[in-house]
């Protein structure tokens, strides 16, 4: 075995000859170098004894199938540990050997120091993360561009002309991102399909002479214009969250509250459901007003909307929960509820659960986006399709927690 030793003295890899129990029996010096051992201390020492004890198991898995009868040889990277304790990424090719002489098996095993192909790696993604931050540059100058298009008119010809822009403007970054295409169809269909409903029943108006037809076509329109301005509403939302820069204001969820609920009072079916909160927590709690304010009024106007008429009848109940850490706040409706199919896609941009839905299919995405600005979770349930259990928590963003 010594004179198959002398052979790999000189490769510039490390080379160790291993008995079949993992102990070393001939190291050249290159390993002793790659490790900072000598040679005698490395001859004391087993594989796993410089082994990282993550890659000790897989290792050992490996070493069993390296048998006298078997041609079975394998190529692994692992990592060493050095004598300083310091780590080395290596690859190891390990394969069985018999040495004449001593009519005995051992383990080759080929070592090649991976630092440099680490390092390598390493400014591989670097790079990649340079090309990432380019493409976030790129998406911000087109929703700069969006932001130019804040005046919507009733006029068709100009409405077109807009989304034509947007449309332009979402091919060029189509490749990079994909969810700005769908986000610029469903503005230019949910905005176009009322206004062409409502140019259809003006020219219906202009033909009918009977005043309570007439005035039923008024209604329709009104309908109509009614959730359009709804779904501008939830554009402006969309936007604000997205665009505008994180308050950090000391929070009264009480007068958030109210507010909210002046704001939906015109709601159909507004007065019929039961709206409770109770606040437990006495301590001063900080974020930002214009995000806290959204979530509230896209979860209370669901709850609203989405009622069990078939209920005697409907509640709202919040709780809110306040420490010098964070805010946990509940929101429980017995609603209509909705199926685990629907739930898993509650937050997706523009997702609607039936066709029954007239909403804009963005309340919840923008709820999500609102709550991961604030750095929190949202998660919600409907236990048996009755009713929803929406779970909002929030860090407590103090001018110390910043």
């Amino acid at each position: 075995m010594k004179h198959t030793i002398k052979l790999f003295e000189n490769s510039p890899a490390g080379v160790a000859f291993i008995s079949l129990d993992g102990k070393f029996k001939e190291v050249n010096t290159a390993l002793c170098r790659m490790l900072n051992y000598t040679k005698a201390e490395l001859l004391q020492l087993s594989v796993n004894d410089i082994t990282h004890p993550e890659d000790v198991g897989r290792e050992l898995e490996l070493m069993k199938e390296l048998t006298p009868q078997s041609a079975f040889q394998y190529i692994t990277e692992k990592r060493y540990l050095k004598k300083d304790g310091s780590l080395l990424p290596v690859q190891l090719h390990a394969s069985i050997v018999m040495d004449a002489e001593l009519h005995e098996s051992f383990i080759l095993g080929v070592i090649t120091d991976l630092t440099h192909h680490k390092t390598i790696e390493e400014r591989y993604h670097l790079l990649i993360r340079q090309l990432e931050d380019n493409n976030r540059d790129l998406v911000v100058q087109e929703e700069e561009l969006r932001a130019t298009n804040e005046e919507l008119t009733a006029n068709q010809e100009d409405l077109l002309e807009t989304n034509a822009r947007l449309e332009k403007t979402s091919s060029e970054l189509s490749e990079r991102n994909f969810e700005l295409d769908q986000f610029v169809y469903k503005v230019s269909h949910d905005l176009r399909s009322p206004l062409v409903t409502i140019l259809g029943l003006v020219n219906l108006a202009k033909l009918e002479e009977d005043l309570p037809i007439i005035k039923n076509y008024i209604d329709l329109i009104e309908n109509r214009v009614s959730k359009l301005d709804a779904f501008l509403k939830s554009m402006l939302n969309y936007l604000k969250i997205n665009r505008s820069e994180i308050s950090f204001e000391k929070i009264n969820f009480e007068e958030i509250i109210q507010e909210v609920l002046t704001d939906l009072e015109f709601m159909t079916d507004f007065k019929r459901i039961k709206k409770q909160w109770v606040l437990h927590g006495e301590c001063d709690f900080y974020s930002d007003p214009l995000r806290i304010r959204v979530i509230f009024q896209n979860i209370i106007s669901n709850a609203i909307k989405y009622q069990n008429l078939y209920e005697p009848s409907s509640y709202l109940y919040i709780i809110i929960r306040l420490d010098e850490k964070q805010a946990q706040i509940t929101f429980t409706d017995n609603g209509i509820g909705m199926s685990k199919e629907h739930l898993k896609n509650i937050f997706q941009i523009f997702y609607r659960a039936s066709s029954k839905s007239d909403g804009s299919g963005l309340g919840m995405y923008i709820v999500k986006q609102a709550v991961e600005k604030l750095k929190g979770t949202i998660s919600i349930e409907s236990p048996s399709n009755k009713g929803m259990s929406t779970k909002v928590v929030l860090p407590n963003l103090t001018p110390q927690a910043r």
